[in-house]
């Protein structure tokens, strides 16, 4: 029988009753926090190392702890049925190959801070997909949500020349949509499909939570996080061990593999955890507010880490989209 997370009794930390209330918020925010980091390490990826690579070393690496861990707490893999096993696999394309590939690929082309703010509209985007999909209905709370999360974005790029002017990677991503579409053309396209393509990686997240309502046989939190690790490493397996093979990790630094290990340990595995153990003592719907965490944890670190100015549609689009997680988990908890 499976073993929930359990956070300490108040009475086993200092006997203190607030800290019951307080422990599982906090690591909710630490989850988001590190997850905001995510951001600045992909572009750090894209920039400086082999990304097929470095994605399988990361999902590897995180699969060797998860695995264990999930063994100790729930005594091994669950019995389930091929069609199951095929959902979840699906769900690893969605959640692991889709969504990193498309946000390190969006990454080359619009700034970390922009990209954070655009993966916090999951909530919103869950909705659409679940509406569409699933002909779930779209509440007013939903709606407005939505109608949110598409003004924060849009307020992206109310001045695109002047975001695209701060891309770590300026000149490459410059040259790609220049020779298609011309200098001035392109420098304000660039930000554009840079936002589409993380878009594209927020809505195969969506895919890969609605998936999970198609499974038969129900699995842990813990179980489809090992496995979306286990099946991350298989997928990108064929190119990140020929580019390894091939010498593509030859000149990388210290600095280089204690990104890698920050991807995996720290940012897949450490936010997971943190996540799962606040998540067991939270309502649902409150949780989902503390995503709202995690634009504003992007932000910084693009400051702070990279050096990225913020602007005031950074700012702007960032309040939109905090605004519409609050509807999205109004919806989510039953509101009109």
């Amino acid at each position: 029988m499976s073993r929930p997370f359990r956070l300490p009794s108040p009475s086993c930390v200092s006997g203190i009753l607030p800290l019951q209330y307080l422990l599982p918020r906090l690591s909710l925010v630490c989850a988001m926090i590190i997850v905001g980091s995510s951001v600045v390490t992909g572009a750090y990826v894209t920039s400086r190392l082999p990304v097929e690579a470095t994605l399988w070393l990361r999902f590897v690496a995180a699969s060797c702890v998860m695995l264990p861990l999930l063994f100790w707490r729930e005594g091994g893999l669950p019995r389930l049925p091929l069609r199951d096993w095929a959902i979840l696999f699906a769900q690893a394309g969605c959640g692991g190959f889709l969504f990193n590939t498309l946000l390190l690929e969006g990454l080359r082309y619009t700034d970390p801070a922009s990209a954070g703010i655009i993966t916090a509209t999951g909530p919103a985007c869950a909705l659409v997909v679940s509406a569409f999909l699933l002909r779930e209905p779209l509440t007013r709370s939903g709606m407005v949500a939505v109608g949110l999360a598409v003004a924060g974005i849009a307020l992206l790029h109310a001045d695109p020349v002047a975001v695209a002017a701060d891309l770590h990677d300026a000149p490459a991503a410059h040259a790609a949509t220049s020779d298609l579409f011309g200098p001035a053309v392109g420098a304000v396209l660039r930000p554009v499909w840079g936002t589409m393509l993380v878009v594209g990686a927020v809505m195969a997240e969506s895919l890969f939570l609605l998936l999970g309502k198609c499974l038969q046989r129900p699995v842990s939190a813990l179980t489809a996080s090992t496995l979306l690790c286990v099946f991350g490493a298989v997928q990108f397996a064929p190119q990140g061990a020929l580019q390894l093979l091939s010498g593509g990790m030859h000149g990388v630094d210290g600095v280089g593999w204690g990104i890698i290990a920050w991807y995996a340990l720290g940012i897949t595995v450490g936010a997971y955890l943190l996540w799962f153990t606040g998540v067991a003592r939270v309502r649902g719907s409150e949780a989902g507010v503390y995503t709202g965490v995690m634009p504003v944890s992007a932000m910084l670190f693009a400051t702070v880490c990279m050096g990225t100015p913020l602007h005031w549609q950074h700012w702007a689009g960032c309040a939109a989209v905090l605004l519409g997680i609050v509807a999205a988990a109004k919806s989510g908890s039953g509101g009109a």
